[in-house]
């Protein structure tokens, strides 16, 4: 008999098969729920009516967010770039003549990722800038950037310094700090 490898691990199978508890009917159920779900939040909608445990239906959520595929930078910086071009051409100038402010509200708007650390109990490092006495991070003022030049870009190493990079050396800089962040592309 030949050997048979399935072509994609099903998360929800050794999840479904290690709760006692689940009849066959609830684990097609929640097999179904899992499959037929194209989120972790519409998956979590999909398991609460449906009887099982909480700890399984966490598992079975943990398991889809870990089957999602990750959003590639680039997606992310294209995503924004679309957005932009469909503001009000007087905001965008607004935007544009204030990139710190800009950044800051971006920032706000979108919430950042949970990162895989803190889920398998790895310690996180200590803040760094200034602290307040009763440890809170005070929010340092950020100097205001010159105007980015024409065909360059405005990155934030992992140092946190600034620099303007000419689009054609983006490459080589992510070679040489993989968590480059693009705040700002002038054309």
């Amino acid at each position: 008999m030949a050997d048979q490898t399935p072509i994609a691990s099903d998360l929800a199978a050794p999840i479904l098969a290690g709760d006692p508890a689940l009849s066959d009917e609830h684990r097609a159920d929640l097999w179904d729920a899992f499959h037929g779900s194209k989120h972790p939040d519409e998956l979590a909608q999909q398991l609460q009516p449906l009887a099982a445990s909480d700890e399984t239906k966490q598992q079975l959520v943990a398991a889809k967010k870990q089957s999602m595929p990750a959003i590639a930078p680039v997606d992310k910086i294209s995503a924004v770039m679309t957005k932009m071009t469909q503001m009000d051409p007087q905001t965008l100038a607004l935007a544009e003549a204030h990139p710190n402010v800009f950044k800051i509200l971006a920032a706000a708007a979108n919430p950042p990722e949970k990162e895989s650390e803190s889920a398998s109990g790895a310690s996180k490092p200590s803040p760094k800038g200034n602290t307040s006495k009763d440890g809170n991070n005070a929010a340092a003022p950020t100097p205001d950037v010159p105007a980015t030049p024409p065909g360059h870009a405005l990155v934030q190493g992992i140092d946190g310094g600034l620099h303007h990079i000419p689009h054609a050396n983006l490459d080589k800089a992510r070679a040489i700090d993989p968590q480059l962040q693009i705040l700002h592309v002038e054309p």
